[in-house]
């Protein structure tokens, strides 16, 4: 068993404190970060690894060219060709349970990765590394959805402006 891990930052905090000033409490910020990064971790786990196994993932993500003779091999043994996958053993296991945890500094997700681990030492990237690759726009949709989450949770919680303003 391989465990996964994908880690997530968020890097707009200077904006946020731009945005709302001394309104908001450094304590309740790290909390509605670190709630930031569940969803963000869930959304990348729920939509975004899926398509690392789909036909097309190797080009979208840029994982290492296999040889021929093991590509061959896997459409005549299990009848496909889909990265990452060749029983569907790992690919079931990364849908199985996964552990969240989170600071204020960053979230990390960690998931079982099943038989990823089979890499020989000196191929970079690996096929747990590469399972854990993002395109620029996922990049982007997942810096989005902490933003939005923040902004969401920052608009919701009105108690923290009320002790201030009074």
């Amino acid at each position: 068993m391989t465990i996964v891990h994908i880690k997530v930052k968020y890097r707009g905090v200077d904006a946020i404190f731009a945005r709302f000033g001394s309104l908001v409490f450094a304590r309740q910020f790290n909390q509605w970060i670190q709630n930031s990064y569940v969803v963000a971790l869930r959304h990348w786990h729920t939509e975004m690894l899926p398509k690392h196994f789909n036909e097309g993932a190797a080009s979208r993500y840029g994982y290492r060219r296999r040889s021929g003779a093991y590509t061959e091999s896997k459409r005549q043994s299990e009848g496909h060709t889909r990265p990452l996958v060749y029983s569907g053993d790992s690919q079931r296991a990364t849908e199985g349970p996964m552990v969240i945890r989170t600071s204020s500094k960053s979230g990390r997700l960690s998931m079982d990765g099943g038989n990823l681990t089979f890499s020989q030492s000196n191929q970079r990237p690996t096929m747990a590394e590469e399972l854990t690759m993002v395109t620029e726009a996922e990049d982007k949709e997942l810096a989005d959805i902490l933003d939005r989450d923040i902004e969401r949770q920052m608009r919701g919680d009105r108690s923290q402006l009320t002790k201030i303003l009074g």
